[in-house]
């Protein structure tokens, strides 16, 4: 059985009933789920859709600015993380995509710090949920904002701390393209 799976990035002017009405019409079986489109009708109508039209979320997008980067604050930015983590496990999604933050004047030990201090925290929780962590690397700083983590050879000796059943690399083909 082939596993295709569209991120609702792909289509951000649709909505997420569009989403997955769609996504079910062509045949896609799996969808990664932009948590700010789960908003606009609700995490249970949400659950119920995706039920209904048997498509399974792959992935929950995004949880992380831990640096402050945001305009969330540290502590927010887990919380934060800490919801996005119930959903993944509330919609099925194996995967949530955590993104750390951009250096926002820290350096770039302190970033780390931080960064790492927050997967200690969260990385229980996601397990408790049935949930892996995965950090998506960007290829070039001025690509993304949201990560002071560059490159595909660099971020691994970032995540390398953890187990690889814990935290995960994901690549995606848009910012490393």
């Amino acid at each position: 059985m082939r596993r295709l799976s569209v991120c609702q990035f792909s289509t951000s002017r649709w909505t997420f009933t569009q989403d997955v009405l769609k996504y079910a019409q062509l045949d896609v079986g799996a969808i990664g789920i932009w948590r700010a489109k789960v908003d606009e009708i609700g995490r249970q109508e949400s659950a119920d859709l995706l039920f209904e039209m048997k498509i399974k979320p792959s992935s929950i997008h995004w949880a992380g600015g831990f640096t402050g980067s945001e305009g969330l604050s540290y502590i927010d930015s887990v919380n934060d993380a800490i919801e996005a983590i119930k959903l993944a496990g509330m919609l099925g999604a194996g995967t949530l995509i955590i993104h750390p933050g951009a250096r926002n004047g820290h350096t770039h030990k302190h970033a780390s710090r931080l960064f790492e201090t927050a997967l200690g925290s969260l990385i229980p929780i996601a397990t408790d949920y049935g949930v892996r962590l995965a950090v998506e690397p960007f290829r070039f700083e001025r690509t993304c904002p949201w990560t002071f983590l560059h490159g595909e050879t660099k971020t691994p000796e970032h995540i390398s701390r953890f187990s690889p059943v814990d935290l995960r690399l994901v690549m995606d083909l848009f910012p490393l393209g």
